[in-house]
């Protein structure tokens, strides 16, 4: 199920494609007691037929020159 917001009152069944790349893996590690992996991606703007389609034969097809916002400026 898939939720718009917190007051939404029609849910939506179905899949949500995400398709990243990794751009860089960073580990932090205290003290080697306790390590945490950090994952830096670049995610594919999946909402529509430019960024992410599904050709004949059901294999998956991703455009990575349309990339989600990534917050930076």
């Amino acid at each position: 199920m898939s939720y718009a917001s917190s007051r939404d009152l029609n849910p939506r069944s179905g899949d949500v494609p995400y398709y990243g790349q990794i751009v860089e893996i960073i580990q932090l590690n205290y003290y080697e007691k306790f390590r945490v992996v950090l994952f830096k991606c670049k995610w594919a703007d999946t909402r529509d037929n430019r960024g992410f389609k599904r050709d004949f034969l059901g294999h998956n097809m991703v455009n990575f020159s349309r990339i989600i916002h990534s917050g930076l400026i």
